[in-house]
């Protein structure tokens, strides 16, 4: 496969488990580097919004709070409600709450 990858440093990047994502150039040579092989690289993946959705998988109940999992965001404890939950008042009402 001809990868287009490029290292934005000097070409010795810190590939770690933390840092591992960080220039993928340097990530793939040390991967080739402790014998993968080429072929093995797999595809680029496209961008969640431009998945194809699968039907009958979105949640359908207007009973459910949904959590964000992203814990390196500054707002991964707070949650996310269907507009149906709640209204408008009680919503700001909840935020406030969080945030104090």
């Amino acid at each position: 496969k001809q990868l287009g990858y490029a290292c934005r440093g000097a070409r010795d990047c810190p590939v770690t488990k933390l840092h591992r994502n960080r220039c993928q150039y340097c990530r793939l040579q040390k991967c080739l580097t402790v014998g993968m092989r080429s072929e093995s690289v797999q595809q680029e993946r496209r961008p969640s919004d431009q998945r194809d959705k699968v039907p009958g998988t979105v949640a359908t109940s207007t009973q459910r709070i949904y959590i964000r999992k992203d814990f390196n965001s500054p707002s991964a404890a707070i949650p996310t409600f269907s507009p149906k939950v709640l209204d408008d008042a009680k919503y700001v009402s909840l935020l406030a709450n969080l945030q104090e």
